[in-house]
């Protein structure tokens, strides 16, 4: 009896433990500048705040940071109906899909930052 009471807690113990065990190394937060973007790596979380400065496919544009420039693929259901300019800040999280040549941002989320929203 004594030895399967040790045995349940030891075996409580170490699922504990597994559950709330996390990774906290490098790669562990996301990338947040279009610089750190293109060095991280494949499936890498992002959140990026800048400016699409051009669209150069059906869903894809070029976003900009004071680091640089990166490819971001948006999905159309994810403007919510909301007028986009090349002066609107904006914050986009998503992951790192690299490319043939440099890497693009899948984006998940789009969010307008600030008051101006340009609608």
């Amino acid at each position: 009896m004594r030895i399967a009471s040790t045995l349940v807690f030891t075996v409580s113990i170490l699922v504990s433990g597994a559950v709330s065990a996390q990774y906290d190394g490098p790669g562990a937060s996301p990338a947040t500048t279009v610089k750190a973007a293109h060095t991280a790596r494949h499936v890498t979380s992002v959140v990026l705040t800048g400016n699409l400065v051009e669209q150069v496919g059906r869903e894809e544009y070029t976003l900009r940071d004071s680091t640089g420039d990166i490819w971001v693929k948006i999905a159309r259901h994810l403007w919510d109906g909301r007028h986009i300019t090349p002066e609107t800040t904006i914050r986009i999280t998503g992951s790192i899909q690299p490319d043939r040549t440099t890497s693009r941002v899948d984006v998940e989320k789009v969010e307008v930052v600030g008051a101006t929203d340009g609608s």
